[in-house]
């Protein structure tokens, strides 16, 4: 209420009255597509289950879009059924190549990866997309040395900005640093 936005939330793992998830806030009106796990948990194995939240945004007077948002698992071989159930047709493969697309998340992987680029066939990484930017890692925090939280687009989105804010604050709310993208979704006749 505080933000003045509605929100969505998926939790991944539920122990008594904890919940652990993923949630997005967002201004504008949407429809909850999807709220899901990709992987389920292994406990024997100390995998956690990981999941998304497939929403269509709806903005008043503007173009509809997908927006999804996803957090990957720590393994490799996780990652990998991850990327592949998130690009399968129950996700990103049932969605036209005609509409518009962002994806993004903590995909605890980096651009050298594999699943990075299987992502990145589909979608275009946003921090590659304006030129003269340098690439900002998000992990850790507190000394963010890796870039494994990304930002991905479909082409109908132009690319104005990327920042990534290293407030006091940011650092304090999250081991990760938030990497925010300033985009511009063209009209269907552009």
């Amino acid at each position: 209420d505080h933000l003045r936005m509605t929100h969505v939330f998926q939790a991944m793992f539920e122990e008594e009255k904890e919940r652990y998830g993923i949630a997005v806030f967002a201004r504008f009106p949407f429809r909850i597509v999807k709220a899901a796990h990709l992987t389920p948990a292994q406990p024997r194995i100390f995998q956690e289950a990981r999941g998304a939240i497939w929403l269509r945004m709806e903005p008043p007077g503007g173009r509809p879009f997908h927006f999804i948002n996803t957090h990957f698992g720590l393994g490799r071989e996780e990652r990998r059924k991850q990327a592949e159930v998130l690009l399968g047709p129950e996700w990103l493969g049932g969605i036209g190549e005609s509409e518009p697309v962002i994806l993004c998340g903590d995909f605890n992987t980096s651009p050298r990866s594999p699943v990075f680029r299987r992502l990145q066939a589909r979608l275009r990484d946003a921090q590659l997309s304006i030129a003269g930017h340098k690439p900002r890692a998000t992990f850790s925090s507190v000394k963010p040395l890796l870039r494994i939280d990304h930002v991905f687009v479909s082409p109908h989105f132009s690319i104005e900005a990327i920042e990534r804010p290293d407030t006091p604050t940011a650092v304090m709310a999250s081991d990760h640093l938030p990497l925010c993208a300033e985009l511009t979704l063209h009209r269907i006749d552009d």
